[in-house]
């Protein structure tokens, strides 16, 4: 665990072309939200400062939104469904370098284009995935405002699905490197994944924890250096470096922590 940690922060430091497939999808994730951002500052602004919320019941809520702000939501959720499918490509990239320390970066790039149809396929199972665990989210916000006596009971069914939801991610967290490293499609990559965390549910829980703090902390720190720039075009630029960098770190030593555990 703390090997991985380690280990992929000297690795950039060693090889700093491994910077350039994480700084490509912060770029193109940035153009992405740039060219749909008029829609989500639309529908932010409309919702929540101007309060512009369908006075209805609960349940007949997402049917009303979706009827006012149609467009705003088709374009967020496929703006989210291009940013999932740029973040597994870049994953991709990261274990063909990392599985072949001699290939150039160029040339996992190239070789990863020809797997597009299987990452859009596993990005599109994400994000069905995660709408079906939102979708439960607001059913529970449902039952909780239209019975308020079963108050107890729902924050017990709240605390039940955060904690499924922790479970299922990391039993299956494994499964986009078993399909790019080991060439398996998404079914047996869940299935093995599922298996491979049997004994290992909680190092596996607390290295992701770990390497999500240390990547929140270093991005932390990434946004207050470029806010404090004060030039708008090079506090962006700035962020896009930061944030590529601190992509980089986290896949690489997700991707070692991973070959690691099979040894």
């Amino acid at each position: 665990m703390i090997n991985a940690l380690v280990s992929s922060f000297f690795k950039l430091l060693k090889k700093p072309s491994y910077f350039i497939p994480s700084l490509i999808g912060m770029f193109l994730t940035t153009v992405i939200f740039l060219i749909f951002s008029e829609n989500y500052f639309n529908l932010i602004y409309k919702i929540f400062v101007f309060g512009e919320i369908p006075q209805t019941e609960l349940f007949n809520l997402p049917f009303y939104l979706l009827s006012i702000y149609a467009t705003d939501l088709f374009a967020i959720t496929l703006s989210t469904f291009i940013s999932i499918s740029i973040g597994f490509f870049v994953l991709y990239v990261y274990s063909t370098l990392i599985n072949d320390s001699q290939l150039s970066v160029s040339k996992a790039i190239t070789r990863n284009f020809e797997k597009i149809s299987e990452i859009i396929g596993l990005s599109f199972f994400v994000f069905v995935i995660g709408f079906l665990y939102a979708g439960i989210g607001f059913l529970l916000g449902l039952i909780n405002n239209s019975f308020e006596s079963l108050g107890l009971l729902v924050v017990f069914l709240a605390l039940l699905w955060i904690v499924t939801g922790i479970y299922i991610y990391t039993k299956l967290a494994f499964t986009p490197l078993l399909m790019s490293i080991e060439k398996q499609n998404l079914k047996q990559a869940l299935s093995k994944s599922w298996k491979q965390s049997e004994n290992k549910m909680l190092e596996i829980l607390i290295f992701l924890t770990v390497l999500s703090a240390i990547v929140q902390a270093m991005n932390f720190f990434v946004s207050t250096f470029a806010d404090a720039i004060g030039v708008e075009i090079i506090t962006l630029l700035v962020l896009i470096i930061g944030l590529g960098f601190t992509n980089a770190y986290y896949n690489i030593s997700f991707i070692k922590y991973f070959l690691n555990s099979k040894k």
